[in-house]
């Protein structure tokens, strides 16, 4: 094999591998990786020091244009919705609003978090950390986000 098919068959192989941060599933990262060990091994036949070079160049090469794919991939918009660093759920501000200081009582051990009966209606709470047992009172303090932070009711 000619050392200029040798170089473009470990060119495609590392293509091939770069483009699996893009298109998951293994096929290409696959035959990039096969692509890439038979130019090696077709190198060495024909020369140890172009083998040599070539598998550093290789395994270097790969690594490297797969890191800057992924860092490029990742900042684009299209790679945040893919890395589900971005999502398009939003939790309106307006949903719990209307419990807080509303009272319940805990319907399980809240440690620290559990289901607790404020209005009738089963939420699911946390504390800031504390042991609630099941039954006690409990008083909606806080909410952040989509999530209900209630304190116990001390001695009415």
């Amino acid at each position: 094999m000619s050392p200029e098919i040798i170089i473009v068959l470990c060119i495609a192989g590392i293509v091939c591998i770069a483009l699996e941060v893009y298109l998951p599933g293994g096929i290409l990262g696959l035959l990039g990786a096969a692509a890439l060990i038979w130019s090696i091994v077709a190198a060495y036949q024909y020369n140890t020091n172009f083998g040599t070079m070539l598998l550093i160049c290789g395994v270097g090469g790969s690594i490297s244009l797969s890191w800057f794919s992924f860092r490029y991939f990742s900042s684009t918009k299209e790679g945040k919705r893919a890395l589900l660093m971005e999502t398009n759920i939003e939790v309106p501000k307006e949903r719990f609003s209307h419990l807080i200081n509303k009272q319940g009582i805990a319907d399980c051990d809240l440690r620290p978090s559990g289901i607790a009966i404020i209005e009738g209606e089963r939420y699911d709470v946390q504390t800031k950390g504390e042991y609630i047992e099941k039954g006690n009172k409990v008083s909606v303090s806080s909410i952040e986000g989509d999530h209900l932070y209630v304190k116990e009711i001390l001695n009415e």
